[in-house]
Formats: structure tokens, C-alpha cells, sequence
């Protein structure tokens, strides 16, 4: 069985692992992420956070609070239609 220090360092590794993969979206400037699911996902993974913070996993907590930074920047700097921010691009148009 993994030691709670052992499973700790798993859960950050894994985190991180995905972050990486984040970070990818965020650098390409083609990317089209429906805005409202980087919202979202960024949010999630703040009440994640704090989960984590509260049972003082602090790896845990510094690979999501990663995440949350990663998708708040995709929600600001990927386009939807040409389109930064404006409450009118959070929701995917449906005349496409």
C-alpha cells in the first residue's frame, strides 16, 4: 500500500502531467475552446483547490492552482468567433 506522501506526490505528478498538456492550448493561437468550458473547467478546479488546501495536500493544491491559472488564461486570451471577452461570448453561438 503507498504512503499518504507517496500518493501526495502522485496525485501533484499527475496534475502536472495534464497542466503541461494545458499549457499547449494556451500557446496556440488557433485553438478554439468554447469559452464557457475554460470558465468552468477554471472554476472547478478552483473549489478543487481549496479542497485540497483544507487537507493541507500541498502539492496537490499547487498543480491545480496551476490549472486554475492555465484555464483562466485560455478563458481571457482564446477567441471565441474573433471575439474576446463580453458576457455575449461565454455561450456558444448556434448559428455556425
Amino acid at each position: 500500500m503507498l504512503s499518504p506522501d507517496v500518493a501526495e506526490g502522485l496525485v501533484f505528478a499527475g496534475g502536472l502531467i495534464l497542466e503541461i498538456f494545458a499549457v499547449t492550448t494556451l500557446l496556440d493561437s488557433e485553438a478554439a475552446i468554447p469559452r464557457i468550458q475554460s470558465l468552468m473547467f477554471s472554476f472547478a478546479l478552483g473549489i478543487v483547490s481549496i479542497g485540497y488546501a483544507a487537507l493541507s495536500l500541498w502539492l496537490p493544491f499547487m498543480s491545480v492552482a496551476i490549472g486554475v491559472v492555465i484555464w483562466a488564461l485560455v478563458f481571457i486570451y482564446r477567441p471565441t468567433n474573433g471575439k474576446y471577452l463580453g458576457i455575449e461570448n461565454l455561450l456558444p453561438d448556434d448559428n455556425q
